[in-house]
């Protein structure tokens, strides 16, 4: 019974999901542990995202070379600006991690779908329900009482800036992902994978060599928490949503990952004893409710009609 359990697309989905939650969870917590190691942020970046290129780089050519070698060269482009994106969007993350808490970081990149309903605003003229702009507004609000609420208490060292680095990090996940839209109707999952993050660690490189970042002479504990963040970000945690999305829709994956913020919250506080003021708690769960609101799976954007 649990064979056939486990062999069903529900179970798959679930389980694409769960991995997907924890490792959302705990990939800033690793990052942590890296960067206190004295490895430089985009060093991690880039290693991150080169191991993961290489190991892909043999199966998505031998299951989806045909694909990869019709790409037309528009295609390279549009692949190359999703990565580009991409990278931007890590380097701000960690980043943001070098100034403020897990829990903050985390609240402000889980606005990223509010960010998504704007471009659909902007560029497909979508009409969206009145609840979704109250979850907008409420939204913004939490984020003004978490970007000011600071007590002292957490272990960042500015956590406005930090903060409002994680929402510039949402901001280049929407557009990423809007990007991306045109590859991966051409594209399977798995090789438009390759491709962004192929990309993003040429940027991500470039990066290093422009700053001229330490590469090598780390800890054993600097390689081994740079490994780990590579496994939990990148194949726990962006590969499985692939098999998510088969199952649920995005709308219903984008309030399940809300669940990421609460779980880094609590292997926050036990791991790094970060303990976030009451009113970045209030702020927290105003941006929640406000990110549920806007993205409920019962409203349906439609495009206007100007026919």
């Amino acid at each position: 019974m649990l064979g056939n359990l486990l062999s069903s697309g529900q179970a798959r989905g679930t389980l694409a999901i769960t991995s997907t939650v924890v490792a959302a969870a705990s990939a800033p917590i690793a990052i942590r542990y890296a960067q206190g190691e004295g490895v430089p942020s985009l060093t991690i970046i880039a290693y991150r995202l080169i191991i993961t290129s290489a190991v892909l780089a043999p199966l998505v050519w031998s299951w989806h070379g045909k694909e990869l070698r019709a790409l037309q060269k528009s295609d390279w482009i549009w692949a190359f600006g999703s990565g580009l994106f991409h990278a931007l969007g890590l380097m701000l993350l960690f980043f943001s991690l070098e100034y403020t808490s897990v829990l903050i970081n985390s609240i402000m990149r889980r606005t990223s779908p509010l960010f998504a309903l704007l471009l659909e605003l902007i560029f497909f003229s979508a009409i969206f329900a009145p609840r979704v702009w109250w979850g907008v507004i409420l939204a913004v609000v939490g984020a003004a009482v978490v970007g000011f609420g600071g007590d002292g208490s957490m272990s960042g060292s500015n956590d406005l800036l930090g903060g409002g680095l994680a929402l510039l990090n949402a901001i280049t996940i929407s557009v990423y992902l809007f990007i991306g839209r045109k590859l991966r109707h051409q594209l399977p999952y798995l090789a438009y994978s390759w491709v962004v993050f192929t990309a993003a660690a040429v940027v991500a490189s470039v990066g290093v060599l422009l700053t001229d970042s330490q590469v090598a002479g780390f800890s054993t504990a600097g390689y081994f928490w740079i490994i780990m963040v590579t496994l939990i970000a990148q194949f726990f945690g962006h590969i499985p949503i692939n098999a998510a999305l088969r199952y649920f829709s995005a709308t219903i994956l984008s309030v399940i990952m809300l669940l990421s913020v609460i779980l880094a919250a609590v292997i926050a506080f036990f791991t790094l004893g970060e303990i976030p003021s009451t009113w970045q708690s209030i702020g927290s769960v105003i941006i929640l409710v406000g990110i549920y609101l806007a993205v409920r799976k019962d409203h349906r954007p439609q495009t206007s009609d100007h026919r």
